[in-house]
């Protein structure tokens, strides 16, 4: 009942641009017809298991709202946790011209996140798809701030080689086994991009390992490094950064208790 209620206030906000206190001061205002028919196909999408982000359009995140639609994921709560682990520690990174790359952009919401948090700051984000980096450019303009979107393939090495040295790395990849769609909400797989979702079960940590791999050359001495991650593979997510030259890993639980997050510094 609880989630019925917030979807109905969402979208009535979506709808009327009232908040909570303004809906109460024009509760006599009748909705256009046009907007009773948009309700009506709101619902219907609604009973096909149809995100309610991907029906309106939109999604909030760090206190901002965000364009989405079926070629990015629906931004969430714990990814936030990610965002603030960031900019809680930004004391402790030496930032010496170049800043923040955001990998695997998507909506582009953590690395606008981050722009705003720490506006002095350059951010820099990449994806692979011209969709996905013109959905980000268009998120970054409504916040009103300054990123660098570019388009790049992380698994094609030759791509990737004419990025620069930074000062911090964060990405949110893919990290879902495959085997493990029968345990999601069907609202999940069927509807968000397996390509943002989902890694092959042979080899879950593809992207992780693409990372690193990039972040030996494109990653300055005592840079930082910030992941959010499967909690089943953590421990071996540790050992590859260890092997690969990174100190101080720090593993932090999300707001569910479950290990989601890493932190690394580069030797």
């Amino acid at each position: 009942m609880r989630e019925s209620k917030n979807i109905a206030q969402i979208i009535i906000e979506h709808l009327t641009g009232f908040s909570n206190t303004e809906r109460l001061i024009h509760k006599n205002k009748v909705l256009p017809l046009a907007g009773e028919q948009h309700v009506k196909k709101i619902i219907k999408a609604l009973q096909k298991d149809t995100p309610l982000q991907y029906v309106l359009g939109e999604a909030w995140f760090a206190g901002m709202k965000f364009f989405v639609n079926a070629s990015v994921l629906i931004p969430r709560p714990e990814t936030e946790e990610l965002v603030e682990w960031v900019v809680d520690n930004k004391k402790e990174i030496n930032f010496s011209g170049t800043g923040i790359l955001d990998v695997g952009t998507g909506s582009g919401c953590i690395a606008i996140a981050l722009k705003k948090k720490l506006p002095a700051i350059p951010v820099t984000a990449i994806d692979y798809q011209t969709k996905i980096i013109n959905l980000a450019r268009k998120n970054a303009a409504a916040n009103k701030v300054q990123v660098t979107f570019l388009k790049k393939n992380l698994l094609q090495a030759e791509e990737m080689k004419s990025l620069p040295v930074f000062d911090v790395m964060v990405s949110n990849p893919p990290y879902i086994l495959k085997k493990e769609i029968s345990e999601m909400e069907k609202r999940v797989w069927g509807n968000e991009p397996h390509a943002a979702l989902f890694v092959p079960d042979d080899d879950p940590l593809i992207f992780y390992k693409a990372i690193i791999f990039f972040s030996k050359d494109h990653l300055k001495k005592e840079g930082h490094l910030y992941f959010e991650i499967n909690p089943g593979f953590a421990d071996a997510l540790k050992i590859i950064l260890e092997e690969n030259g990174f100190k101080k890993i720090h593993l932090r639980k999300d707001m569910q208790g479950k290990i989601r997050m890493v932190q690394a510094i580069k030797t």
